[in-house]
């Protein structure tokens, strides 16, 4: 804690000490260090997963789920509806990716396949948004009214 002064004269009363700076609503992820840190979150499930299992299982989902509600946590307040948008984005590309490395599709079907993918996983995606809603919504609401 430092101490404020008021006109050169030391004051009793501490002051909390601001962040290197910069207003609480200016502290945390960035819009892009949201997507970058969810895309390795989920890569390291991703990877884990595919290595002990043969497809996508509970490993993926836990890593999903927890890196959402991580980045929704640490988010910044003028950035939150980044944690929002990301996850439907990185759950995507980490199915495609995963279709692509397991190859369970045939060249020719490879739409249709990833269609089918995304649509039985749809209940992990949907976890995974609705923690992130869920995270920054109490975020919002405890935070102290300007």
């Amino acid at each position: 804690m430092r101490t404020g002064t008021s006109h050169g004269v030391p004051s009793s009363r501490p002051r909390p000490a601001v962040a290197a700076g910069r207003p609480a609503a200016q502290r945390g992820l960035t819009t892009a260090g949201v997507v970058v840190l969810l895309c390795l979150v989920t890569g390291v499930a991703l990877v884990v997963d595919l290595v002990v299992a043969t497809g996508l299982s509970w490993l993926f989902t836990v890593g999903f789920v927890l890196g959402c509600a991580y980045v929704a946590s640490r988010v910044r307040r003028t950035d939150d509806l980044s944690a929002l948008v990301a996850p439907p984005l990185v759950f995507a590309a980490a199915m495609v990716v995963a279709d692509a490395v397991v190859g369970s599709s045939s060249p020719g079907r490879f739409p249709i396949s990833q269609v089918l993918d995304l649509a039985t996983s749809l209940a992990v995606l949907m976890t995974g948004c609705a923690v992130a809603a869920a995270v920054v919504f109490l975020r919002r609401w405890r935070a102290p009214r300007p």
